[in-house]
């Protein structure tokens, strides 16, 4: 790891700025050491490391080839995955948490165990980038969640495995209090509860803005994307590109609570092949309503 100080110059009314960019690579491998610095001949060993360490916009943090097992840290719980950042990035300069370019990362959780990654509840991560990750396991409510932060970006990685021993919500991605999230080109299977209901689904949301969810699959499973209001209102959401199949109720799906309201929602261009319905609305009896809804 080092940073390095980028001098931007240009000519502007015949003026030279000179802008500082700053920017490091960490490094994770599994014959490192988390008393490291961190660089890529010295690197750290376990992924939660990041949890206890300070990054700057720009910055990335690359994990190298392997399974790695995610044991539980005292801060780990179903709001607290284990592996989360806690600084934010800016626009266009997000902090971004990834495999190295090429190798294969598998992070592997217990089954039922707490979100083995995300953004924490209570430590704001905004403009930061999840890429190119394989994440099993988990599924305390979720195998990976986002919540209370902004322009949260999760791609091109793979989730499966999540349990729950109980007939409660368990979730691919649990996504809670977010705004301008954006969720793509991601695999998501085999996450079940006892009971098999919609309650266990590739993505469960509350109190969501700004969320696209584009170019995905997602199988195996009771339920798709389930959207539920509870905890507030949804609004401004784009459903597009994404496969869904093998589910056994519903591919998308909207519980409503007394008085929220989701609207804005545009679903287009998706396959849903499920040995269920393809949409379901439930109010369950509540005043929930939609409004700018287009499928």
């Amino acid at each position: 790891m080092y940073r390095v100080l980028a001098l931007v110059a240009c000519a502007v009314l015949g003026l030279l700025v000179v802008m500082p960019a700053w920017a490091a690579d960490y490094y994770i491998s599994l014959g490192g050491s988390d008393s490291n610095p961190g660089t890529e001949a010295s690197p750290w060993r376990n992924p939660w490391i990041v949890v206890s360490k300070t990054f700057m916009p720009s910055d990335t943090i690359y994990i190298k080839a392997g399974t790695y097992i995610i044991v539980p840290q005292l801060w780990s719980a179903h709001n607290h995955p284990t592996i989360h950042l806690r600084q934010s990035g800016t626009a266009g300069n997000p902090i971004t948490m990834r495999n190295f370019p090429g190798d294969t990362v598998v992070l592997s959780g217990t089954a039922g165990g707490p979100t083995i990654i995300g953004v924490s509840e209570g430590n704001t991560s905004n403009y930061v980038t999840f890429d190119g990750l394989t994440v099993v396991g988990g599924g305390g409510s979720a195998i990976a969640a986002i919540r209370g932060s902004n322009n949260v970006t999760f791609q091109n990685s793979i989730l499966s495995g999540g349990r729950l021993s109980v007939c409660d919500n368990t979730s691919g991605f649990r996504i809670e209090g977010a705004s301008t999230v954006t969720i793509k080109n991601n695999k998501i299977s085999d996450v079940q509860n006892p009971c098999g209901d919609g309650n266990a689904s590739a993505m469960t949301l509350y109190a969501v803005s700004g969320v696209t969810i584009e170019n995905n699959e997602m199988f195996n499973m009771p339920a798709g994307i389930h959207l539920k209001t509870g905890t507030g209102n949804i609004a401004t959401f784009t459903i597009r590109n994404n496969y869904i199949h093998d589910t056994t109720l519903y591919a998308f799906g909207v519980s409503f609570a007394p008085g929220d309201v989701i609207s804005g929602i545009k679903i287009y261009q998706n396959i849903f092949a499920t040995a269920g319905s393809g949409n379901k609305m439930d109010s369950g009896g509540d005043a929930g309503f939609t409004n700018d809804f287009e499928i």
